[in-house]
């Protein structure tokens, strides 16, 4: 097998991974008014991701789409955490 084969062969198994990781972090509930329920659901974004993704960390290519990943899914989290604040303050 070639570099070139096993790279695509990583990537078509990434994007499976990816999919499926994307549908069970859709399912994500929280309560964006609760610190504790705030900082639960980041804990299990990272475990998600880190259950799905565990074959990606010794990958070049794929260990930054992760870190990026983990980073976009707090964001969301925290952006719906003040909004909810804000709302609270109006």
């Amino acid at each position: 097998m070639t570099s070139l084969d096993l790279m695509k062969t990583q990537v078509h198994d990434a994007e499976k991974k990816l999919q499926n990781l994307d549908i069970e972090l859709q399912t994500l509930i929280f309560d964006p008014a609760s610190p504790a329920s705030i900082n639960a659901a980041i804990v299990e974004v990272n475990e998600l991701i880190d259950s799905h993704c565990a074959g990606f960390s010794e990958n070049a290519i794929l260990k930054p789409m992760v870190d990026q990943l983990k980073s976009q899914y707090i964001e969301i989290i925290l952006e719906r955490a003040s909004s909810a604040h804000r709302k609270t303050d109006s």
